[in-house]
């Protein structure tokens, strides 16, 4: 079973929450903790594994061969991200708009772009003190697209009787958050009793049902005010 916990904004307690769970369900059961908050993962503070294994996440990245392109423009129109231009006979490439769809490759009628690796981020698997299968994505500093790194840590995952996969995800509703969701097979929204929670509560909640998951809301801090 994919338990995924997410919510609306950060600071609501999610990863508190999720390493919680995470503690008490592997008394029982097989637990694998992903900690997919790719841009700011402090899930091991909680759980405390000890890394054994470390893997770079890379993802296509388009290299033009000069000498063969003629400056046709295929590509860029091909680009929705406009990841391409065609300035002055020139093709310019602009990394940080590139989804790695490859889509320029295919259109290039020279075959006049080779495939490229960049770095995403880094994927680190260990083992905490309660046998928890812990790992840990990290997204590269200035690189845009957490989805790459999310997507590579989801992948081949061990099938187990009796095992549970817990996803802390990122906060907020945006491209990461999907990622990460995407998949479970019930999602914990974790939110705080104040305008902003809520606010923020109504957004995450309406994009978890766009993907169709079955959720839960947990409040957390009610009663710290005082009220």
């Amino acid at each position: 079973m994919k338990i995924a916990i997410a919510s609306g904004k950060g600071g609501t307690g999610k990863t508190l929450i999720a390493t919680s769970l995470a503690k008490v369900i592997s008394r029982s059961k097989s637990v694998i903790f992903l900690d997919a908050d790719v841009e700011a993962p402090n899930a091991h503070f909680f759980l405390k594994p000890s890394f054994i294994e470390n893997q770079t996440v890379t993802s296509f990245t388009p290299l033009v061969v000069t000498d063969r392109c003629d400056c046709c423009g295929k590509c860029v129109e091909f680009c929705a991200y406009n990841a391409l231009a065609l300035v002055k006979k020139k093709i310019l490439f602009f990394p940080e708009l590139c989804h790695s769809c490859q889509g320029c490759r295919v259109v290039c009628p020279q075959a006049a772009i080779e495939k490229d690796q960049s770095i995403k981020g880094t994927i680190d698997k260990g083992k905490t003190p309660d046998g928890i299968d812990f790992r840990r994505g990290t997204l590269s500093i200035g690189e845009p697209r957490s989805p790459v790194v999310i997507n590579a840590l989801k992948k081949d995952l061990p099938q187990e009787l009796n095992q549970v996969i817990l996803i802390d995800c990122p906060p907020g509703t945006g491209c990461g958050v999907i990622a990460a969701v995407e998949g479970a097979d019930y999602c914990l929204l974790v939110t705080e009793p104040t305008p902003f929670g809520l606010s923020d509560l109504k957004m995450a909640v309406a994009a978890i049902e766009e993907l169709h998951i079955p959720f839960g809301v947990i409040i957390n801090k009610h009663g710290l005010d005082g009220n």
